[in-house]
């Protein structure tokens, strides 16, 4: 089923109350993010590809399920600039791409 397919999810971020989540009303809770990396694993065992956007950490706050999760993956550390976001604090953010596939730069 997911030998042909590669994901990618852009989840909302858990440890975030970014502007998607509030305009929506959704409240992504450690539930969703559990079910999700299950997904992703079930994705991988399977044979699929899938590549994951999401935050370790925002203004002190530790998203330590992806941190245990994702280092069964490899992991592309990104730049990000929010500098555009007004509406939602931005300081310390790490925000990498998981992956089950190989990367090179």
């Amino acid at each position: 089923m997911f030998k042909d397919m590669m994901i990618y999810a852009d989840p909302p971020y858990y440890c975030s109350d970014a502007s998607h989540s509030r305009i929506h009303g959704l409240k992504w809770t450690n539930v969703e993010e559990k079910a999700l990396y299950d997904y992703l694993d079930l994705v991988n065992k399977n044979g699929g590809s899938f590549m994951l956007s999401n935050l370790i950490s925002n203004n002190g706050f530790e998203n330590n399920l992806l941190k245990d999760w994702m280092r069964k993956y490899n992991v592309i550390d990104v730049d990000v600039d929010y500098s555009i976001e007004t509406d939602w604090a931005i300081d310390d953010i790490i925000e990498p791409r998981t992956m089950n596939m190989e990367f090179d730069r």
